[in-house]
């Protein structure tokens, strides 16, 4: 089984993918929601 979380929040996806989560899903408006810079995250 294949879990993907869908956020743009750095945190969640931080702690979510240390927990064995497989992918993330994420459109741009919900990153400038967060106000995440996906770039910067992304390195």
């Amino acid at each position: 089984m294949i879990y993907i979380i869908d956020t743009a929040n750095d945190e969640e996806i931080k702690e979510s993918l240390s927990l064995g989560i497989n992918g993330v899903t994420a459109n741009s408006s919900m990153y400038v929601k967060n106000n995440t810079n996906f770039y910067g995250f992304l390195k």
